[in-house]
């Protein structure tokens, strides 16, 4: 992926008011991340799902400055970006409509592997869920396959450290 596809990629994932589902039906009705960020309000909110409001948000979007962001952390940490429609993207996943915009992740991962653990994340990660993690982790790396879904920064950076200690 060209590092402006990705740029806009993770862009779309940034805007306010804008979910997996709305997302995709953007990308679909403008034809790429890149268009949703050119077209003009009054055909996105010819859009179904996209209102004045969705619409303003797109427009009046800071979400290039944190896709921006984003994309030296990718750089810096060496992680791996898949879009929904790389034919690298989880099969499982591609019958949910509501499944991520972009996956992350780091190494040489198969994610469509016959068997997969997925970590998601959340804020506010307790110490039974760090011990849970870790157990899961330990019990699973040298017989699956596990990627880490970037949805919550504390938990997925948790999760990072783990991954680190167990070399992965």
């Amino acid at each position: 992926m060209k590092p402006s596809e990705l740029l806009y990629n993770i862009a779309i994932t940034k805007i306010d008011s804008v979910g997996p589902i709305l997302g995709k039906s953007l990308i679909s009705y403008c034809g790429s991340s890149e268009a949703v960020f050119l077209e003009k309000k009054h055909r996105l909110m010819k859009i179904p799902g996209v209102g004045e409001h969705v619409a303003n948000q797109i427009i009046k979007s800071d979400a290039l400055v944190k896709a921006e962001e984003e994309m030296k952390f990718i750089d810096a940490q060496r992680i791996e970006v898949l879009f929904f429609l790389n034919e690298k993207y989880p099969s499982r996943l591609k019958h949910y409509p509501d499944a991520p915009i972009l996956l992350y992740f780091r190494g040489n991962i198969n994610l469509n592997a016959e068997r997969v653990v997925s970590i998601v994340g959340t804020r506010r990660i307790t110490e039974y869920g760090k011990q849970l993690t870790q157990q899961l982790i330990k019990q699973f790396t040298s017989r699956l396959n596990i990627y880490l879904q970037h949805f919550q920064y504390v938990t997925a950076y948790w999760c990072y450290q783990l991954l680190q200690i167990a070399n992965l």
